[in-house]
């Protein structure tokens, strides 16, 4: 059984002239943060697309938990010039494989094959998206299409474009809670991390 989650996750900026769904950020750093934690005291993996404003809650509960390899970052090569300190962190602390797909002439099709790595390369146990804007409901479509059977958690309490997406009826988790160590708790069951 895979135990590999994929992490769907991102802070949008607050500014509302530019469109960006509300999102609280303390909600979705503390649902990052414990979540990442349940997963991988449960001996699970995440994969992800290494956002600048997830990256380095991942950093930090890696170097807690001292759980060298539990991740895998996506980027796509467009970016490796922008990638931010704590992702390159990530990488040389042993903490993370990252993997680098190909770039083109287009930002969305980079992007699109970035994101198509990272739902299909490896099996993966389940997916949970908090908080974000598009891309969330992009990779939200990508796991629905070519994930037949896999849980979709999706939460709502943090804000962001993931709380309006549909996904969480097959997995028992009270995704509106802010108790996120419980919640945690219901994701691992879900995905059948023991």
């Amino acid at each position: 059984m895979p135990s590999t989650v994929l992490l769907s996750a991102s802070l949008p900026e607050a500014d509302a002239a530019n469109g960006a769904p509300r999102c609280d950020p303390s909600d979705l750093r503390a649902a990052v943060t414990e979540i990442s934690r349940e997963i991988l005291e449960k001996g699970g993996r995440l994969a992800f697309g290494g956002h600048p404003s997830i990256t380095p809650l991942l950093l930090d509960v890696c170097t807690e938990l001292r759980r060298p390899g539990a991740l895998t970052v996506y980027q796509s090569e467009r970016f490796r010039n922008d990638i931010p300190a704590a992702t390159w962190s990530l990488s040389k602390g042993g903490w993370a494989t990252l993997r680098f797909t190909a770039s083109f002439a287009d930002r969305e099709l980079d992007l699109e094959v970035m994101r198509l790595a990272m739902v299909t390369e490896e099996p993966i146990a389940g997916a949970v998206f908090i908080g974000g804007k598009t891309g969330i409901a992009v990779e939200h479509e990508l796991v629905q299409s070519l994930t037949y059977g896999v849980p979709r958690v999706t939460l709502s309490a943090p804000g962001g474009v993931a709380a309006g997406l549909s996904g969480s009826e097959r997995a028992a988790v009270d995704t509106a809670s802010r108790a996120y160590r419980a919640v945690a708790r219901q994701i691992s069951r879900a995905f059948g991390l023991r």
